[in-house]
């Protein structure tokens, strides 16, 4: 490799990232990656501007799926959703769900200063001024947290457990008010994760087809995103599963593989247990897990009943 000289570095192509959201403190809760996710974004928005991808209203929309998102930055599909979440989150980006197989619309939006004046509630909440050094305790990752360095407290660790403290002074009406918020804002943050994750489970299992072609089945379907979407979010390391601790990264994995053929053999799996079920979160788990393991014996059992179930020799 050779060093750089004149207009070397002309030679490349480059993706555009806005100097606004390294500049600009409205910005500071945004991890570098979510940055670097927009200026891909915005690369994708050009080509579809070029091949004429325009909804009913000329807006310009792009297809970024999250296996594609993970493959560019080299992430796990926690990761991944997680800065899907904090662009949804700061207003830079629009999703549309469309289900019923369909992939997913993302609508890149443009920002300016004005944006953001007088609507606090799309920036980054109670983020950390640049000035500030603050040296927060370490806490476990949490892929719910959308402004992770935006939520830490500014307090020292010794500061933060009141109970373990011995100060005579009582937590003012401001520190109240902030706490307050931060715990809204974290909860607002969590469940607009469980959200894009339920959606795309949804979109995985083809939701809309299942439900109508199995109404009987509705409100099991149901259970089962439900419980697939509670699983993806845990915070736990490790899920117990047909008896077995597992890591909870696996069991995610396996989960957001499943398709509706799966959730086809979960049912019927589940429809010819005989036996008394006493915790029936962890057997649906379980099930669900095994899914893509037993369905080539599902089917040939299916096959078998079909050709030779009626033989009376």
């Amino acid at each position: 490799m050779n060093y750089l000289y004149h207009n070397g570095a002309e030679r490349y192509q480059f993706y555009r990232i806005p100097k606004a959201l390294f500049t600009d403190s409205r910005f500071a809760c945004l991890s570098g990656d979510a940055k670097i996710l927009y200026g891909l974004m915005l690369d994708r928005a050009s080509l579809s501007t070029q091949n004429g991808w325009l909804d009913e209203h000329s807006r310009v929309y792009i297809y970024f799926s999250t296996e594609e998102i993970c493959d560019c930055l080299g992430c796990a599909r926690k990761k991944a959703l997680k800065l899907l979440a904090d662009l949804d989150a700061v207003g830079l980006t629009r999703r549309k769900i469309r289900g019923q197989g369909k992939p997913t619309l993302i609508y890149v939006r443009e920002f300016t200063p004005e944006d953001f004046q007088d609507t606090p509630a799309q920036t980054c909440e109670n983020h950390t001024p640049r000035s500030v050094k603050i040296t927060p305790p370490e806490v476990p990752f949490s892929p719910s947290l959308v402004c992770e360095k935006g939520t830490q407290n500014h307090t020292d660790s010794n500061q933060t457990d009141l109970s373990k403290t011995h100060s005579n002074h009582s937590p003012t009406p401001e520190h109240q008010s902030q706490t307050g918020t931060e715990t809204k804002g974290s909860e607002a943050t969590e469940q607009k994760e469980m959200d894009c994750v339920r959606a795309e489970i949804q979109e995985n299992i083809r939701y809309d087809d299942l439900i109508a072609d199995n109404p009987s089945d509705a409100d099991l379907i149901d259970e089962m995103v439900e419980l697939m979407t509670e699983t993806v979010c845990t915070r736990r390391k490790s899920l117990r599963v047909g008896g077995e601790h597992l890591s909870a990264a696996v069991v995610t994995h396996r989960l957001m593989k499943l398709r509706q053929e799966h959730i086809l053999t979960a049912l019927n799996g589940l429809k010819a247990n005989t036996t008394k079920v006493r915790n029936i979160r962890q057997y649906l788990l379980t099930v669900l897990y095994n899914a893509p393991n037993t369905i080539s014996s599902y089917y040939m059992a299916k096959v078998n009943h079909d050709l030779y179930g009626n033989n009376p020799y």
